[in-house]
């Protein structure tokens, strides 16, 4: 009977304002009901741990002419992750067939053959390796071949401490600049607190404001992208005991966030959901993930005149093997109606 059900279910598009759900996502999780939220209307209906399930968003890729769509993932090693599902990230291009495709904490050294494999033929690839001993970051930027890339920049100015980590591409595209952020986490016990408050996340602001005052100079929006090891708001957390304890929760953090969106970026996420249990990354402990006791870290920013013709924003909680999961962004280039 439910495979019956699941048939059925796959015949249609369900679709709420602004953000998809696909029937396969419905079907896949026909055990656990779901619903999809109205643009602007705070809650919707969940059973189970956690409130939406998505494989895939149902939102196909759109001509670069007409606009961009963009995912991104912080993968948690990209070995470590095939060695789980060999085409995991490749399955995630394929569904979600973005243009720009962010991927933050790659763990390689100077070489990304498994990348290449899987995502050469249809996109030019953009690495910034970790040149630390442990090669704990790492990140890769991959942008379609329809795409014209102006300029490639890697790093940020103004934080040395973290310039061989691999924590910032920038990409430059004729209508708009992406930013791939894999920030630094303020570490267990917050010992590295400090140095996350008071060196990178002034010297993002810093270097976000200058790409912001660059794109309006040339007539280019700006995205900004990736893990950014950080709770922006209490609803973006699980209801810890001691959160100011927390890396990612601490009240520093979440007001140096709320600086940087205040240069003239908006949560596209927020632009659509208003509600709490969504998150992006869970610790590895305690069936956390099963519980969705997390936080989220991961998020797609854009300057204010992009975010107003965003398509969708979506968290595709349904991906496993990091401990993050994807999210992704459409954008039209034209005012959405």
């Amino acid at each position: 009977f439910l495979y019956f059900i699941g048939y059925l279910m796959k015949r249609k598009r369900f679709r709420g304002k602004g953000m998809g759900l696909c029937t396969e996502a419905v079907a896949a999780s026909i055990m656990r009901p779901v619903s999809w939220p109205e643009r602007g209307v705070s809650g919707g209906v969940s059973y189970g741990p956690v409130p939406f399930v998505q494989p895939y968003t149902g939102y196909p890729s759109i001509p670069v002419d007409v606009g961009i769509k963009i995912a991104s993932w912080n993968v948690n090693g990209v070995d470590r992750i095939t060695k789980l599902n060999a085409n995991l990230i490749e399955q995630l291009a394929l569904r979600e067939a973005p243009q720009i495709l962010c991927i933050q904490k790659t763990k390689l050294g100077e070489t990304a053959t498994l990348l290449e494999e899987m995502l050469s033929r249809k996109y030019m690839s953009h690495y910034n390796f970790s040149k630390t001993e442990k090669k704990n970051g790492g990140i890769a930027t991959f942008t379609s071949k329809l795409l014209e890339v102006e300029d490639v920049i890697h790093g940020i100015p103004g934080a040395p401490t973290f310039s061989n980590e691999g924590r910032l591409t920038t990409v430059i595209l004729p209508k708009v600049i992406i930013m791939n952020v894999f920030a630094p986490s303020s570490g267990r016990n917050l010992s590295k607190h400090a140095v996350r408050t008071t060196i990178w996340d002034v010297a993002l602001k810093n270097y976000v404001s200058a790409m912001m005052d660059i794109g309006k100079q040339s007539g280019k929006e700006l995205v900004v992208v990736g893990d950014f090891a950080v709770a922006a708001e209490l609803r973006d957390s699980s209801p810890f005991k001691e959160p100011d304890s927390i890396p990612g929760c601490t009240l520093e953090e979440r007001d140096n966030f709320e600086e940087l969106l205040k240069i003239g970026l908006r949560d596209t996420f927020r632009e659509f959901v208003f509600s709490g249990d969504w998150y992006t990354y869970w610790p590895t402990v305690s069936s956390c993930r099963e519980r969705n006791i997390g936080m989220r870290h991961d998020y797609i920013l854009a300057s204010t005149n992009l975010a107003r013709n965003c398509i969708h924003s979506c968290i595709l909680n349904a991906y496993h093997g990091s401990d993050h999961c994807p999210v992704t962004a459409s954008f039209s280039w034209k005012p959405r109606e």
